[in-house]
C-alpha cells in the first residue's frame, strides 16, 4: 500500500526500547504481557477496532483517534496512557494484584470498585485522599479512638461509606479535628464524588 512501510495482521516490534504488540483487536494477553515492569519493560499492546468505546487497560492501549481528540497519538503518549489506565485486564489481575480494579475496604471488608467514582480513599500523611490522590480531608489534630468507625490507623483503602460514617457520626468536629479540601462536602463524600470538583 502506498505510504506504508509494511502492512500485517499482527506485528511484534521494539521501538525506542519499548516492546510493542500491534493487533487490530484488544487481547487479554500477548507476548511479554506477563513480564513485570521491575524486570524490564513489558510489552504494550496497541489496538484499534473499538473506536470510542474504551481507552484500554494497563499495558493495552487504544490507538483510535476517537479517544485521542481525533488525532494520532505518539508512542510517549501511549506509554503514559497505559500507566494512567492503571487497571490490568482481568487475566493479568492475578499476576499483578496491585492493578486489580476491585479491592476490599480495609475497614468494613466491602468491595471497592476503584474504577468508579472516587475509587476509595487512603491516608497520605495527614490527609485523606482519593484512590488517585485528590485531597478530600485534612487532619488538624489527633482523632479520638471512639466513634462509629475507627479510621485513625486504617492502613489501606477504605470505602465512601466508612469515611462518611466517620465524618458524620464519629467523635469528630469539623474545624477542630479536620477540614474538607476545597470544594469537598459531606454530600460529595457520601456519593463518592469528591473527585468531580478536583482537577485531573
Amino acid at each position: 500500500m502506498a505510504g506504508w512501510t509494511s502492512v500485517a495482521h499482527y506485528r511484534e516490534m521494539v521501538f525506542e526500547g519499548q516492546p510493542l504488540t500491534l493487533f487490530h483487536y484488544p487481547m487479554s494477553c500477548w507476548n511479554g504481557s506477563h513480564q513485570s515492569p521491575s524486570e524490564g519493560r513489558g510489552s504494550i499492546q496497541i489496538f484499534g477496532h473499538l473506536h470510542g468505546q474504551t481507552r484500554g487497560w494497563w499495558r493495552c492501549v487504544s490507538a483510535c483517534v476517537e479517544v485521542w481528540d481525533w488525532r494520532p497519538a505518539s508512542l510517549s503518549e501511549i506509554i503514559a496512557r497505559s500507566e494512567d489506565n492503571f487497571f490490568a485486564t482481568p487475566l493479568h489481575e492475578e499476576v499483578f494484584p496491585a492493578r486489580r480494579r476491585q479491592v476490599r475496604c480495609a475497614t468494613c471488608g466491602n468491595i471497592i470498585d476503584r474504577g468508579t467514582a472516587d475509587g476509595g480513599y487512603r491516608w497520605e500523611g495527614d490527609q485523606i485522599v482519593t484512590f488517585r490522590g485528590h485531597p478530600v480531608v485534612e487532619q488538624l489534630c489527633n482523632w479520638p479512638e471512639a466513634g462509629a468507625v475507627n479510621m485513625t490507623a486504617t492502613d489501606g483503602l477504605f470505602c465512601a461509606a466508612c469515611l462518611e460514617v466517620t465524618l458524620a457520626y464519629g467523635d469528630l468536629s469539623e474545624g477542630r479535628h479536620f477540614r474538607y479540601a476545597e470544594g469537598v462536602t459531606l454530600d460529595l463524600v457520601a456519593g463518592g464524588r469528591t473527585h468531580a470538583n478536583r482537577c485531573s
